[in-house]
């Protein structure tokens, strides 16, 4: 009998791996067709038949010469960071999100396109980034320490992470971070900037990019934000009904706390770093990737459940198809 429960109890695992062998065969396969439409991917063609700069990870070096050796392109290469990132990424929010499948779908639809389609680099970090949320919640300070210089190693920004380690995970104060929204824009507005914090960071390649850019803005090339467009609003205001809500929801998922302060954080960061887009865009693209474990959230209210995120879905999908320029593809 033990025998019989050992071998059924194995078969049924082995049955629960193939949905994400499955979804990670499906997002390569679409990472080697979308790749060559995504504004970054020239850049990275260079710096693979080039060389890349100074300031490049060491791990984009190693993985270059990987590729090289076996002899194959650029999307080789892009190929090689998605099957590091999409299983931790999948791994993590199957931990993390109250609906895995409705987490995965938002993922498609914003950040696969943002991450694994573009910035390849940042995406592997990212995906350390998720995996690092539960040893934050459990004050794992090695675990957490360490997954965070896995994320340094494929991208420099990762050193935000860092200061996470002293947000309490397991309160979160409404009245505060309700107020966090309309000051930011109120700082904003009000012609103040918190841009030249960014110049007392230590870390060279962080004011290389932060001369290089400001430059770039002086000179009015590059990206403006404007921080009053449709999608910022609306995060605005899905932040602040969350935030409400927070009590019952952390009945359901005890991670609400962490991924709600971190979803401000990424939101607000926007607004304050407006006149430096690199850093804003940074730090709240890598941040808001908890965005797709904190939408669902609001899925505990509704019992028509896809009517509700359909819309979600769709509004992330068309944002990120025409500011990555893949709308041309189809």
């Amino acid at each position: 009998m033990d025998n019989q429960r050992t071998v059924k109890s194995h078969t049924t695992d082995k049955s629960e791996i193939n949905p994400y062998f499955i979804v990670i065969l499906l997002l390569s396969v679409a990472v080697y067709f979308l790749a060559p439409h995504s504004d970054d991917y020239s850049n990275y063609q260079r710096s693979f038949n080039y060389g890349a700069s100074s300031r490049i990870e060491p791990t984009f070096l190693l993985f270059t010469s990987i590729t090289k050796f076996i002899g194959s392109g650029v999307i080789i290469l892009y190929l090689l960071y998605s099957i590091i990132a999409v299983p931790i990424k999948l791994k993590a929010i199957k931990e993390l999100s109250p609906y895995f499948a409705y987490s995965l779908i938002l993922y498609v639809a914003y950040f696969f396109l943002l991450h694994e389609v573009t910035q390849i680099r940042a995406s592997v970090a990212v995906a350390f980034f998720l995996f690092s949320i539960k040893p934050l919640y459990d004050r794992s300070f090695k675990q957490f320490i360490f997954l965070t210089f896995c994320a340094v190693l494929f991208h420099y920004s990762a050193f935000m992470l860092i200061p996470l380690w002293f947000i309490k995970p397991q309160k979160l104060n409404k009245a505060f971070y309700l107020v966090l929204i309309p000051i930011s824009y109120i700082i904003a507005g009000s012609g103040l900037s918190l841009t030249y914090l960014i110049s007392f960071v230590p870390i060279p390649e962080i004011q290389i990019l932060l001369e290089h850019h400001s430059y770039a803005m002086e000179q009015g090339i590059g990206d403006k934000i404007n921080i009053y467009n449709l999608l910022q609003l609306f995060r605005c205001i899905i932040c602040g009904i969350l935030i409400l809500l927070s009590d019952k929801i952390v009945v359901k998922n005890k991670y609400a706390f962490i991924l709600l302060k971190l979803y401000t954080i990424s939101v607000v960061t926007v607004v304050l770093f407006h006149d430096l887009p690199v850093v804003s865009f940074r730090i709240s693209e890598f941040l808001g990737v908890v965005e797709v474990l904190v939408l669902p959230f609001l899925l505990y209210f509704f019992k028509q459940k896809i009517i509700v995120f359909s819309p979600f879905v769709l509004l992330f999908l068309y944002h990120s198809l025409y500011n990555l320029n893949l709308l041309n593809i189809f």
